[in-house]
């Protein structure tokens, strides 16, 4: 008896987790995006593509002890976005348009994903200032990933307003997409 006592108090300190918050600088990252919202882009050879933000979901993740090591609980901030190109189950299929993740209070994971192009940039204090390294003019944020695909070398450029999101992508190979429903300039 006093050993399953033993054990289950252990696994009790090891199992209890603390909770990580985002900052209101990384709760005005995810603002950027409501469900319901409509992101129309238009290439540089004036075709259009549109999606839609279909959800948001702010949670910590379950924990498995087999899963999951550290202290701290995993926070997820998830927006979907789709489109009425892909479907499943009579509903737009939904991929992942951006995800701030902590697994400590200091650090912070950055995913962006729109159409070809992407960003994944991890962070120590996430802010206005760490962010600053990427900017290009007022509010617009530039990141430049590389990736191979069939041996090729691609270069991808996502464009990010501090305030309207994703605004322009260009894939080094394909066309270059800006967003049309907005005034970056308001």
């Amino acid at each position: 008896m006093k050993r399953i006592l033993l054990f289950l108090l252990i696994f009790c300190l090891f199992s209890c987790k603390r909770k990580v918050y985002f900052t209101d600088f990384e709760n005005e990252i995810l603002k950027v995006y409501t469900p319901g919202d409509t992101l129309i882009f238009e290439s540089n050879t004036k075709k259009k593509d549109t999606s839609y933000v279909l959800d948001k979901k702010i949670s910590y993740a379950k924990w498995n002890p087999f899963a999951h090591s550290g202290k701290y609980s995993y926070l997820n901030g998830i927006v979907y976005n789709g489109s009425e190109k892909k479907r499943y189950e009579g509903k737009p299929y939904p991929y992942v348009l951006l995800n701030l993740s902590k697994t400590q209070p200091d650090s912070t994971i950055l995913f962006i994903h729109y159409k070809k192009a992407f960003v994944l940039r991890k962070f120590r204090d996430f802010n206005k200032a760490t962010l600053d390294q990427f900017k290009i003019a007022d509010s617009v944020y530039k990141f430049t990933d590389v990736y191979q695909k069939s041996g090729k070398t691609i270069n991808v450029d996502l464009y990010w307003h501090i305030k309207y999101g994703v605004i322009k992508y260009i894939e080094s190979d394909t066309e270059t997409w800006q967003r049309v429903n907005i005034s970056v300039n308001r």
